[in-house]
């Protein structure tokens, strides 16, 4: 009789052994599809998102530089205008594509270059209510011109710390493979 439990027990621990082993390689055969799956989507994701933020932070850029090079007649004013558009266009572009983390910096970012078209209205209007045929009208006039400068540099400072903070989020979406586990800590 033992020499028939042990039997027994022999084919029941190399049933288990085998189920085990079955079991694991189906877990490893689904895990293994589910990271390629991820990662062809994340591969398919990866164009059209660095396309967008590209084209966003560019356009962010370019409103930071012309509100540095202080410019605000009609036609400084006009091409900020038109990338103004650009910006807000392309925020939906990214408010669409995602991820979810990369849409604080780029509404910060967004808002911050969004500033800046005013910023130079209120600056080319600088000085404009004042007569300039006194000194102290004149010097009033200086003084309000070297604040819309400053403002405007200013503008253009919030723009590009914003960016940097866009710039770093967008480079972790971009380099995300999704070859790792979303429940998995990174």
């Amino acid at each position: 009789m033992d020499a028939g439990l042990a039997a027994v027990c022999g084919a029941l621990a190399g049933s288990l052994g085998t189920i085990g082993a079955s079991f694991a390689a189906g877990w490893w055969q689904r895990e293994s599809a589910q990271m390629a799956v991820r990662a062809d989507h994340k591969k398919e994701q990866r164009q059209p998102r660095y396309d967008a933020y590209k084209a966003f932070s560019s356009a962010c850029a370019e409103l930071a530089e012309i509100s540095r090079s202080h410019g605000t007649e009609d036609e400084a004013f006009q091409i900020a205008r038109t990338l103004e558009n650009e910006v807000k266009a392309q925020w939906v572009e990214i408010s669409l594509l995602g991820p979810a983390y990369v849409l604080e910096p780029a509404n910060a970012l967004r808002a911050s270059s969004l500033s800046i078209t005013s910023t130079m209205y209120r600056a080319s209007r600088a000085g404009s209510t004042e007569d300039g045929d006194s000194p102290e009208s004149r010097q009033r006039i200086t003084d309000e011109v070297y604040e819309s400068f400053a403002q405007l540099d200013s503008a253009a400072d919030a723009v590009y710390r914003d960016l940097e903070i866009f710039a770093s989020a967008a480079q972790q979406s971009i380099e995300d493979d999704g070859s790792r586990n979303k429940d998995r800590p990174r």
